[in-house]
Formats: C-alpha cells, structure tokens, sequence
C-alpha cells in the first residue's frame, strides 16, 4: 500500500466484508432461534399485537457482544381485541415480549 487513501479503501473493503458475512450468520441464528411467526399474537408492557412483519437487528460488527435482537410490526389491538382505529400499527421489540 502505498497511500493512505488505499490504506482506507483497503480497510473498508475488509470491513464491509466482515460485516456481511457476520450478518448472515447473524440473520441464519434469528431464522432458526426465532419461535414468533408472521400472524401471531404477541404482548408486550403496553398491549397486545398480530405481527405482520418481522425486522432484525443486527448489531455493530465491531463492537459485537449485543444480544440478537428484532422487532415485530404489528396490528394494535385494543383491549377487546379489534384493531386499533386510531393507532392501527404498532412495534413490539424482542426485549418487551411477555411470554
């Protein structure tokens, strides 16, 4: 290396690599951990919710040590069990889950 635009060029290179290959392996861990399905109802501290849609979280490659985590996109029940009309939509995060 001659420059140290090529150090940096370099050295993202190898990051964007690392952080790839450790989201997968990241992602392939949620995929076969993860017991919540699209359509079920989950609860947190605040209320209840069918999950539509499941996001990951992938933390900083870096730094690591985070616990994996996700977040539900939910339909916002209320009380009585029917959608929420003025609040349809809703997250519910992997750490506030009630089981």
């Amino acid at each position: 290396m001659k420059t140290l635009e090529e150090l940096e060029q370099r050295r993202k290179e190898i990051l964007q690599k690392a952080y790839s290959e450790y989201e997968e392996a990241y992602d392939d861990y949620l995929d076969n951990t993860i017991t919540i399905k699209i359509g079920d109802t989950i609860e947190d501290h605040i209320g209840k919710g069918i999950v539509k849609d499941i996001k990951y979280h992938t933390p900083n490659v870096v730094r690591g040590g985070l616990k994996p985590s996700f977040v539900c996109i939910c339909d916002n029940l209320t009380k009585k069990g029917t959608i929420n009309k003025r609040e349809p939509l809703r997250k519910i995060y992997s750490s506030n889950i009630i089981i």
